[in-house]
């Protein structure tokens, strides 16, 4: 049996469309990183490969008894589904498992030692709420809350920042917001260090810098 160049790029698709849709759901929740040994096009493979394997018993019944010719639409949906409607909420539910850490947590508990499914630190700490002191290179210290409305870049190579609401402290050390400010945008290539904090620490910063 010889395929023609058309077969090769329908099954190519094929093989490409489920895990791209998959792929495109979980990067929702985890940043996705391309090494060299891990090009894009093989994690889309992957993907597909694990969609087809849900599907094929269904695939294959509906096949043999020639469903396509009897209810042409109702294929054409299934098509649909299979392709992408399908493997795009099951990438909604890996990424939300894996973000969730739910299954890492139970295979440590079993002792069971796993890599981190996020790629970066940077990826980890900027996907959590916290309110920041942002070091920059000049010695410039921006206090802020990084939150619902903030973000940070995840292209490998620009790490700026975008900090929803800025803060000064007064004169007994507390943060006060700044009036009328829409926040405040860092490059990445200024910022020398971050710190984070949650609000009891904060107000415990003022309690101390008082006494």
């Amino acid at each position: 049996m010889t395929l023609s160049n058309f077969d090769m790029a329908l099954y190519t698709l094929l093989f490409l469309i489920p895990g791209f849709s998959m792929s495109f759901a979980y990067g929702y929740f985890i940043p996705q990183r391309d090494q060299a040994y891990q090009p894009a096009i093989l994690r889309f493979f992957f993907f597909s490969c694990v969609n087809f394997a849900i599907w094929w018993p269904l695939i294959h019944q509906l096949i043999t008894i020639k469903y396509y010719d009897n209810h042409p639409f109702r294929w054409s949906i299934c098509i649909i589904a299979v392709l992408i409607i399908f493997p795009f909420i099951l990438g909604l539910v890996a990424g939300l498992i894996t973000e969730k850490e739910w299954l890492r947590v139970m295979l440590h508990k079993v002792k069971v030692q796993t890599l981190h499914p996020v790629p970066t630190a940077w990826d980890y700490i900027m996907s959590k709420a916290a309110y920041t002191i942002v070091t920059l290179k000049d010695g410039t210290r921006i206090y802020g809350k990084y939150s619902n409305n903030s973000i940070a870049s995840s292209v490998p190579n620009e790490k700026d920042l975008y900090i929803e609401v800025v803060y000064k402290l007064d004169e007994n050390g507390s943060w006060q917001e700044i009036p009328r400010s829409n926040g405040v945008w860092i490059a990445g290539d200024q910022i020398l260090h971050i710190e984070f904090f949650t609000m009891e620490e904060i107000t415990c910063q003022a309690v101390s810098h008082q006494e």
